[in-house]
């Protein structure tokens, strides 16, 4: 993982990262080697690139992305805790985010081959409702989301959505879903 220019402050002997003006980009790679004969092992290899920033577009908003590429450089022997799972929110009450999560991709969608995930996510304290100005003095913020995932070239999983939240305490949102250009749910 390496993000270019990261600010950061030392105290008390430590260094402690602040900020960065760039994106973070990183490199991930797993393998699974053959070491006995005997049983059957997991033989791959993967590959995957990802970047991710959070950019302040303003005093009361400001803008989250990510995006991920992978692939299986080798295939050998997999097994399904090899495959590539994406991350979820199939519950109604989860501690995960919605920023860098799906939140209508049918459980257990995995890739074994290639994939391409990207998230976007904006948040302003005055999107749509916190223009009403009965509920300008309450504490919340807003939220749209757009999710993307091609695994295999088997389909093209859009979601896109709206939240309202506490800080990082906690969200609610509606989310709507497609595969490709066929309308797939709401939740």
């Amino acid at each position: 993982t390496y993000t270019p220019r990261y600010r950061y402050k030392i105290e008390k002997g430590q260094k402690e990262y602040v900020s960065s003006a760039y994106p973070t980009f990183a490199l991930h790679y797993k393998a699974g080697t053959d070491v006995s004969d005997k049983h059957a092992m997991s033989v791959f290899g993967s590959a995957a690139a990802s970047i991710h920033q959070t950019l302040k577009t303003s005093l009361f908003s400001h803008f989250i992305y990510s995006a991920t590429a992978g692939v299986f450089l080798n295939r050998k022997s997999l097994y399904l805790p090899d495959y590539k799972f994406f991350q979820q929110n199939p519950m109604v009450v989860t501690d995960k985010f919605f920023n860098h999560s799906f939140n209508l991709l049918p459980d257990y969608t995995y890739s074994n081959r290639y994939w391409a995930e990207a998230h976007v996510m904006y948040i302003s304290d005055y999107l749509l409702l916190k223009n009403l100005p009965f509920l300008q003095n309450y504490l919340f913020d807003e939220a749209l989301h757009l999710h993307f995932l091609n695994a295999d070239n088997r389909f093209n999983h859009i979601e896109g959505g709206y939240s309202i939240g506490l800080g990082g305490l906690s969200r609610v949102g509606v989310f709507t879903a497609f595969d490709g250009k066929k309308f797939n749910s709401v939740g």
